[in-house]
């Protein structure tokens, strides 16, 4: 018997799960690091993703800071790394703290 057998064969990895352009939703908390709007996790504190507005002033993101949120847009990458591109964000708490 190998324990070979139980585990899943390897996949693609995920960026190529994450076409470019196809619109997506993440989950996590707002904050502020170096002058830069990202996303996190709320039990690690671990970056999620980098934010930029998409159609709307970067300022906006201020009102959400410290909140759990949903956020929707776009992977975007260039020579500084990868970017989410959000169209829309949607509190789902005005609190992200760790459970």
């Amino acid at each position: 018997m190998t324990r070979s057998q139980d585990q899943p064969p390897k996949t693609e990895p995920k960026e190529k799960a994450d076409p470019k352009g196809q619109t997506v939703t993440l989950t996590g908390c707002v904050d502020e690091q170096d002058g830069k709007w990202v996303l996190v996790n709320g039990q690690t504190m671990a970056i999620i993703a980098k934010l930029a507005a998409n159609g709307f002033p970067t300022e906006g993101f201020a009102k959400y800071m410290g909140h759990k949120v949903n956020v929707r847009g776009t992977t975007s990458s260039d020579e500084s790394g990868s970017t989410f591109k959000v169209r829309e964000i949607e509190s789902i708490s005005e609190t992200c703290t760790a459970r």
